[in-house]
């Protein structure tokens, strides 16, 4: 089948969806192409199948908040990513990986600490135990600050680490009140801890003083330059993008515009994408396949390049 060119997509086999979990807990899938001869044969949850050499990269994603794994976004990403044209025509072997933190729903405006530390054993368990290479991490929303603060402690191998941050948001002591209102936050914040539903469809969580301090206790600015200098000190070379929405109803745009300063501020490559019109989670399909786009073309054109 011919590619199409139009869209940056190419090929038409069939994604290969395989769950696996790490030291038992952390529930991943790892999402790959199947191999034009075995189109017929292939079939959702196969086993990985036999491959001519060993895929040379695999991209990490992370979902914001309340998601999970198969968070929408991250599915198109995975897709796009996959199927892109520089993937199939250049030669660049890719897999996928999603997982789902553990804190989504007890501790959404908290839990860094938890999630930083869930991302690094993923890592490690791709890298450690199943050999694969892990050449770029995405975060979503609130796991746009976990990859920050994960970089800062990681070790991959390698020559180039890529990270995005899509809709991030780097004053992370702003956006509770807008979520819960101001009269919880300064009841927590007086030592009463509150049981908290933010909508029908999120389940109720307690927040508490402790946990909104750990929020606010968050530099973005300290972390990108912990990051920066781990990254080196790695003999890496470290590689941005920042995307996000115009019409972002939960994050402003100047926290991409703070993003892209701060790592250019320490000497790293950060590509800026902001799309008119799009939300924070890019619902439009028009706007979902810009994103998947640009993100394509970060992995393909400028972290595996």
């Amino acid at each position: 089948m011919a590619s199409r060119r139009g869209t940056g997509l190419s090929d038409r086999r069939r994604i290969l969806r395989r769950a696996f979990k790490v030291d038992g807990t952390i529930e991943c899938e790892i999402d790959s192409l199947s191999p034009p001869q075995a189109q017929a044969e292939a079939t959702a949850g196969a086993a990985e199948p036999k491959r001519k050499g060993n895929i040379a990269a695999v991209v990490v994603l992370c979902h914001g908040q309340w998601s999970s794994k198969y968070d929408p976004l991250l599915m198109a990403l995975s897709e796009g990513i996959l199927r892109d044209e520089r993937a199939l025509d250049g030669g660049h072997g890719v897999e996928v990986v999603r997982f789902t933190f553990g804190t989504r729903f007890t501790e959404p405006f908290s839990g860094y600490d938890k999630e930083k530390v869930e991302l690094l054993r993923v890592i490690g368990h791709l890298e450690r135990v199943m050999g694969k290479t892990v050449r770029c991490v995405l975060g979503h929303s609130k796991a746009a600050t976990v990859v920050c603060l994960a970089l800062g402690e990681l070790s991959v191998g390698g020559e180039r680490i890529g990270a995005a941050c899509i809709s991030g948001r780097f004053d992370v002591a702003r956006g509770v009140e807008r979520s819960v209102g101001r009269g919880i936050v300064q009841a927590v914040m007086a030592g009463d801890p509150q049981l908290v539903t933010v909508s029908k469809t999120t389940q109720p969580f307690w927040l508490t003083r402790e946990r909104l301090e750990e929020r606010a206790a968050i530099d973005m600015g300290r972390a990108i330059a912990t990051m920066s200098q781990n990254v080196r000190g790695n003999g890496l070379k470290a590689c941005f993008l920042v995307a996000h929405g115009e019409s972002d109803e939960r994050i402003p745009i100047s926290d991409a515009l703070a993003y892209a300063r701060a790592f250019r501020e320490r000497g790293d490559e950060a590509e800026v994408h902001l799309i008119p019109g799009a939300d924070h989670c890019f619902t439009t399909p028009g706007h979902r396949a810009q994103l998947v786009g640009r993100v394509a073309a970060f992995v393909h054109g400028t972290v595996l390049r």
